[in-house]
């Protein structure tokens, strides 16, 4: 796992680099990281999202800072409900562990995997009504 961080660390250094170094009028560095961070966020990889959000917060042409430190704070939430869900999840405790994946839909509307998961619990819950 920390292989794989230090790797993320190397890639967002060189991303950092070469946006400095070919910052155009389409896209400057804030914008980039901003939204590669806001991609990642998306997709669900919430500690990724907050390396290019720390990221976008370290170059010199930022603006909006406050709207990037929200999304960060979203970003660290959704983890910890993650951790949350993911526990209760372990322990067959489908009814809990869905309430916590809901708490992240509402931070991230578009996270597919946390979807999948709400779902997985509503049929845990049904088959053991069914029971």
């Amino acid at each position: 796992m920390k292989a794989t961080y230090r790797t993320l660390a190397i890639g967002i250094f060189m991303l950092i680099v070469s946006a400095s170094n070919a910052q155009t009028k389409d896209e400057s560095c804030f914008e980039l990281f901003n939204q590669l961070g806001t991609e990642k966020f998306d997709d669900g990889k919430y500690q990724q999202a907050i390396y290019l959000f720390e990221a976008a917060l370290r170059c010199v042409d930022k603006k909006d800072e406050e709207t990037v430190k929200l999304q960060m704070k979203k970003s660290t939430d959704c983890i910890k409900f993650m951790q949350k869900a993911d526990d209760k999840i372990n322990s067959g405790r489908y009814d809990a562990a869905k309430t916590f994946y809901a708490a992240i839909i509402n931070l991230n509307p578009k996270d597919k995997f946390v979807m999948n998961q709400i779902k997985l619990c509503d049929d845990k819950i049904s088959e053991a009504v069914n029971e």
